[in-house]
C-alpha cells in the first residue's frame, strides 16, 4: 500500500517516482515508512509551504528493477489510476472555493462510490470526504428532484381536476337545457292537444321523442322516464287517431246500426260510432284478431284470435270470459239467431258450439281441412261451414251432417266442359 502511493501510474512502462504525503500513505503506515527511510528504500521530507511530511523512492531504478513492485502495480493499476483522477478532481473543487459544481456527478461519482466500498482504508481523509460531499449532495439534489416531481404531479392533478369539473359543470348545463327543452316540447304538445290541435300535438311529440335518442347513456334512468312518457302520449294520440297499429281483418256493424267494430292483427278490438271517433279499444288478445261479431240483441261482442280464443265483451269493453278449447287459429265467430249458441271455426279441423256461459256443445270434425267460416241459418236450425277442402257443409245444430256443396273451382270446370 505505501509503494503503489509512490509510483505515478502511467501508459504502458512510462511510470515515475511520485511524490507522496502522509495521509496519502495512511498515518498508521508512517512507522513503517521510517523504517523503510532508514533502508535507504524511501526518502522523507517536509513540504515547506504545508509543513505536511512527504515520501518518496529513492530512485527510479527500483521501480524499473524491482519486479515485485510491477506486479503491485499490475495489479493495482485500474484503483491507481482512479485515484489520480479523483485527486485532480479535489484539486478543481479546492481551487473553485469549494463550489457544488466541481463535486462528482454521474459515472464518476459512481466509481468513487465504488472503490470508496471496496478501498475504503487504502483513500486518504480527504478523498473519503470528498466523495461523501459529493454524495450528500446527489441525495440532496435526488430528494429536491423528488419534491418538484410531486409538486409537478399535484399541480397537473389539480389541474386535471379543476378541468373535469369545469367539463362536468358544462356537460350538466348542457343535460339540463336539452332536458328543459323535452320539457318543453312535451308542454306545447300537452297545450296543443288541449286546443284539439292533436296532430300538431303528435308532431311535437315526436320532436320530443327524437330530442330524446340524442341524449347520451348517462342518462339512462331519465331517458326511461321521458321515453315512457312520451310513448304514453303518443298512445294516447294514435288512439285517437281512427286506424289500427296493423292490418284490419274484419269489420262489422251493430244490430242497431249505431256502432262498428273492428278486429286487427295488432291484438284488439276497436268500436268505432259511425262519425269515425274511436269509442273504446278491446284489449286482451295475444295475437292477431281474426274474426268479431255481435250478439242478435248487440249487448255482447264475441273476438277470434289466433292466440286459440274467443273472448267474450259486453259493450263497454270488458271482458266477459274466454272460451278455450281449439288447438289452433280460430278464423271466425258467429251467433246463432236466438244470441244462446256461439259457433267457432278454426285451423284445427274443427267447428265448435258453445253456450254463452263458455260450455262446449259440440264438435264438428273437418278431418284434417281447416274450417274458414261458419255462419248459422236465420231459423238457427242448421249450421253452414267452409272448409279449405274446397267444400261448404251444411249441419243440423245436433252435429248431422245434411249435404255438401261442391267447391266453387270444380264446379267452374264443369262450366268450361259443357
Amino acid at each position: 500500500r505505501i509503494f503503489i502511493q509512490l509510483v505515478q501510474p502511467g501508459i504502458g512502462t512510462d511510470v515515475n517516482r511520485r511524490l507522496a504525503t502522509r495521509s496519502d500513505v495512511n498515518s498508521a503506515n508512517w512507522d513503517l515508512v521510517v523504517h523503510l527511510a532508514s533502508n535507504r528504500l524511501v526518502v522523507t521530507s517536509r513540504c515547506e509551504s504545508t509543513f505536511e511530511e512527504t515520501v518518496e523512492i529513492v530512485h527510479e531504478s527500483l521501480i524499473i528493477s524491482w519486479g515485485r513492485l510491477g506486479n503491485w502495480m499490475q495489479v493495482n493499476a485500474e484503483f491507481r489510476l482512479w485515484q489520480e483522477q479523483i485527486r485532480a478532481a479535489i484539486r478543481t473543487w479546492q481551487n473553485s472555493n469549494l463550489d457544488e459544481g466541481a463535486l462528482l456527478r454521474g459515472k464518476p461519482l459512481v466509481d468513487a462510490e465504488y472503490w470508496q466500498q471496496q478501498r475504503r482504508d487504502e483513500l486518504s481523509e480527504g478523498e473519503r470526504s470528498f466523495i461523501e460531499v459529493s454524495l450528500k449532495i446527489r441525495d440532496c439534489e435526488f430528494l429536491q428532484h423528488q419534491q418538484r416531481r410531486k409538486l409537478t404531479i399535484l399541480g397537473l392533478c389539480a389541474g386535471l381536476g379543476l378541468a373535469l369539473i369545469l367539463a362536468g359543470v358544462a356537460w350538466w348545463q348542457s343535460q339540463n337545457s336539452a332536458i328543459s327543452e323535452i320539457k318543453a316540447i312535451s308542454a306545447s304538445a300537452e297545450t296543443l292537444l288541449t286546443s284539439n290541435r292533436r296532430f300538431d300535438a303528435l308532431l311535437e311529440t315526436l320532436k320530443a321523442s327524437n330530442k330524446i335518442k340524442e341524449m347520451p347513456g348517462s342518462l339512462a334512468f331519465y331517458k326511461f322516464q321521458e321515453k315512457a312518457a312520451i310513448e304514453k302520449g303518443v298512445d294516447s294520440l294514435l288512439q285517437e287517431a281512427v286506424y289500427h297499429k296493423a292490418a284490419v281483418n274484419s269489420v262489422v256493424f251493430s244490430p242497431d246500426g249505431q256502432t262498428i267494430a273492428t278486429a286487427s292483427s295488432d291484438n284488439t278490438v276497436k268500436l268505432w260510432s259511425l262519425k269515425g271517433k274511436k269509442i273504446k279499444s278491446l284489449i286482451g288478445h295475444k295475437a292477431a284478431v281474426k274474426s268479431v261479431v255481435f250478439s242478435p240483441d248487440g249487448q255482447t261482442i264475441a273476438s277470434a284470435s289466433d292466440d286459440n280464443t274467443v273472448k267474450l265483451w259486453n259493450r263497454n269493453g270488458k271482458e266477459i270470459r274466454t272460451l278455450s278449447g281449439h288447438k289452433d287459429w280460430i278464423w271466425n265467430v258467429s251467433f246463432s239467431p236466438d244470441g244462446n249458441t256461439i259457433a267457432t271455426a278454426s285451423k284445427d279441423s274443427t267447428v265448435k258450439l258453445w253456450t254463452l256461459e263458455g260450455k262446449q256443445i259440440k264438435t264438428l270434425n273437418g278431418f284434417g281441412y281447416s274450417f274458414t267460416s261458419v255462419s248459422f241459418s236465420p231459423d238457427g236450425q242448421m249450421l253452414a261451414t267452409a272448409s279449405k277442402d274446397r267444400t261448404v257443409k251444411l249441419w243440423q245444430l245436433k252435429g248431422k251432417e245434411l249435404q255438401i256443396a261442391i267447391g266453387c273451382a270444380i264446379i267452374y270446370s264443369i262450366i268450361l266442359m259443357c
